[in-house]
């Protein structure tokens, strides 16, 4: 078995996030502070329903029209923006960055979480050594 298997602490990740890194010496010496009262319950207030109910159908419904746009050629969709008008084609475009925008402010979470919780574990690691 590898250390990642049987080490819950074991740094063998692969595709680090930002400001990741397999020296559990420079995870250790992370410092950081708590996320402020006020993001917190910001943040969580949109994960919560009903407005994590609405982002969820709102990107949903994004997501398959992306999805719909993937299959298109590129001749297609030229035809496609040339029927549905200056309007309703701004509307889509700002609707697909907004998604981008979310899914971004997500990924920092999780890294972020996770860098974090990774240079608590290198702690356990490095004190476990002395």
């Amino acid at each position: 078995m590898s250390d990642a298997q049987t080490d819950p602490f074991a740094f063998t990740r692969s595709g680090e996030p930002e400001g990741g890194t397999d020296d559990v010496a420079t995870y250790a010496a992370m410092e950081f502070e708590p996320l402020s009262a006020e993001d917190r319950e910001g943040a969580i207030a949109a994960l919560s329903q009903p407005k994590w109910g609405e982002t969820t159908l709102n990107l949903g419904i994004t997501l398959r029209l992306a999805i719909a746009v993937m299959e298109k050629s590129k001749p297609e969709l030229v035809n496609i923006a040339r029927n549905m008008g200056e309007d309703l084609a701004s509307e889509f475009m700002d609707h697909l960055q907004e998604a981008e925008g979310l899914f971004r402010a997500y990924l920092w979470l999780a890294q972020t979480a996770l860098n974090r919780q990774l240079s608590a574990c290198a702690v356990v690691v490095i004190e476990g050594d002395q």
